[in-house]
């Protein structure tokens, strides 16, 4: 972005007063930030042992305990029988790309939605017999046989409402294919019994929101969760708080309409900014810069806000998927990674230097907001600001008898904005750690990982506490690792 045009720019510092009202939750069993996480494209070279545990460190720094794992039905059918039925081939590579990760999130305790990009070519239709027996008998394997009990969600189709997804076809005609489809795989999942550790999600739709109204309209019983994608195509859509305000209109709508409703998460199973994109490519080269970890955490600070039990980001890692169209003939991959596991190799005609396994900007907005923002934390209300280049969101981690505390602030304009912090209620003082992301200030560690800017102690939130944020960027503050807590009533 063009700072200089910033539709928030201002030309002298300001004060925002904020309440924290920590006995207002807006979500009581967060599920966390989390990481679009998907076995590698075939044609992208295998990762050697110490990729994977390069991977899995940066992983690790985030604590993610949340992911979508996606792949194709090819991946683990080999054939057909003589009576047409599926053959299975449970160690083709991507199989064991997918155990890869897979182990790492029942090491740690990272809960999946696992799903299939959409209907392979060869099921007649969505709800082919073939095709929902194959996915139930892939979801026995991989529980039954692999033992995975990470597995707790099952998302059946990428985008569903796109004609990207399904061309030739009319909305209507998309809604009813995958109606029908995800109605089928409920019903083989409930003849199995796997609803007692699956749930399907969805509608998984993007650009057309209403599909989530329609899910919980016409068929609740089927939907065990809810997530849908937000991609915003101008800077400005994200500046303006619209993702607030549709999350917010979205969980207001499941709670009142759907008859388990309140009982049930929604959550952004994708998330992204699309000005800068080169579609034909679709590769997002702003993930490089400073200003897309900006905007990144204005979004995801929303979304908290509006009342999103959990976030992913579009993606973890270039090397995960091939690009748009021809450009995989070439070699390209996709951009939207927070690196590029195998910079330094040549890809059929295109060289990544090794700076592309290097972690971008980005990475710093969503590690913090994955390590602060805790699965099972409990996101609060914050009140206003009333100033729209102003947005924070904050959780209360439970800890024993007292409650640990963390809070995301962005600022969307070109000038310092200073921001008063009170908690009524709080009791005592807490020390807080403080992190800076500004374009001239983001200290980090040897490893690149976000490093504490400063630990604020004696820290009496009653009262209230300044916050000086001196130009566009973010402060996290968070008592998680100083020893105190927060004490209420």
């Amino acid at each position: 972005m063009n700072t200089k045009n910033s539709m928030y720019q201002q030309n002298e510092p300001a004060r925002a007063a904020v309440v924290i009202d920590v006995d207002s939750v807006i979500c009581d069993r967060f599920l966390g930030m989390g990481v679009q996480w998907d076995p590698a494209d075939d044609g992208i070279p295998e990762f050697t042992g110490q990729q994977w545990e390069m991977i899995y460190k940066r992983v690790d720094f985030m604590k993610v305990r949340f992911a979508r794992v996606m792949l194709h039905g090819g991946s683990y059918i080999s054939g057909f029988d003589d009576r047409n039925r599926p053959r299975y081939d449970w160690s083709s590579p991507q199989m064991k790309r997918l155990y890869k990760i897979l182990d790492y999130c029942q090491d740690r305790g990272v809960a999946v939605m696992i799903g299939e990009w959409n209907k392979p070519n060869w099921a007649s239709a969505y709800d082919d017999t073939r095709w929902i027996e194959a996915i139930t008998e892939f979801l026995h394997y991989l529980r039954n046989t692999k033992g995975y009990k990470c597995l707790a969600y099952y998302n059946f189709v990428n985008e569903p409402n796109g004609d990207w997804m399904m061309p030739g076809t009319t909305p209507e005609q998309r809604w009813s294919n995958w109606e029908k489809g995800v109605r089928a795989l409920h019903a083989a999942l409930k003849s199995r019994g796997f609803l007692d550790w699956i749930a399907i999600c969805g509608p998984d739709s993007a650009y057309n929101d209403e599909w989530v109204d329609r899910c919980v309209d016409t068929m609740p019983q089927v939907m065990g969760q809810y997530e849908f994608h937000i991609y915003k195509d101008y800077d400005r859509e994200v500046l303006n708080g619209s993702i607030e305000k549709v999350v917010k209109e979205k969980r207001r709508y499941i709670t009142e309409h759907d008859p388990d409703g309140a009982s049930k998460h929604l959550w952004l199973g994708e998330l992204g900014i699309k000005e800068g994109c080169n579609f034909e490519l679709d590769c997002q080269d702003r993930v490089y810069s400073f200003d897309y970890g900006v905007l990144i955490l204005d979004a995801s600070i929303q979304a908290i806000r509006g009342g999103a039990a959990g976030i992913i980001p579009w993606d973890l890692d270039d090397a995960m998927h091939f690009g748009s169209g021809g450009s995989a003939s070439r070699g390209q991959l996709k951009r939207w990674g927070m690196w590029n596991t195998i910079g330094g190799t040549k890809l059929k005609e295109i060289y990544y230097p090794p700076s592309d396994t290097e972690l971008r900007p980005w990475y710093y907005t969503m590690s913090l907001c994955t390590r602060l923002f805790p699965k099972n934390c409990k996101t609060v209300y914050t009140s206003g600001p009333d100033m729209e280049h102003i947005r924070i969101a904050a959780a209360k981690i439970e800890n024993g008898n007292d409650w640990h505390l963390s809070i995301a602030i962005v600022n969307e304009s070109d000038t310092e904005q200073t921001v008063e912090l009170t908690i009524p209620g709080a009791g005592g003082s807490i020390s807080l750690n403080k992190y800076h992301y500004f374009e001239d200030d983001r200290p980090v560690d040897s490893d690149g990982f976000p490093s504490i800017k400063e630990m604020l102690s004696d820290v009496d939130l009653a009262k209230g506490m300044k916050i000086v944020l001196p130009s566009r960027g973010g402060v996290f503050l968070t008592s998680l690792g100083t020893g105190s807590a927060l004490r209420l009533g």
